[in-house]
């Protein structure tokens, strides 16, 4: 899978022509500063890089509105919707066959 890191094409642009200002990325930078310092981050979440994961299962969507949240993730890539658990079915049943092949074979012997 291809790195969710990219630039988003046309959010920095509707962000700042509202404002004219730095507010937008004021407020973001202080968001993540906030939620980088609670306990309840882990060590590993890329907010300690300054890295903003537009991903679903994102835990610092909770930190901003929705509309503002809504904004930021209007432009990310295909690729970040992508939903892990279906990637790791996928995977767990090339290695150890469908769930549903399991549990017949189980109730059959």
């Amino acid at each position: 899978m291809q790195p969710l890191l990219v630039p988003l094409k046309n959010t920095h642009k509707r962000l700042f022509s509202e404002t004219g200002d730095d507010l937008p990325s004021s407020h973001i930078i202080s968001v993540m500063e906030q939620y980088r310092v609670k306990s309840t981050t882990s060590k590993y979440d890329l907010v300690h890089s300054f890295i903003l994961d537009l991903t679903p299962c994102s835990r610092i969507e909770k930190e901003f509105e929705p509309e503002f949240w809504a904004e930021l993730i209007a432009d990310r890539p295909p690729a970040a919707n992508a939903k892990y658990y279906e990637e790791i079915g996928t995977i767990c049943d090339h290695l150890f066959g469908p769930a549903n092949e399991k549990v017949r074979s189980k109730v059959t012997k």
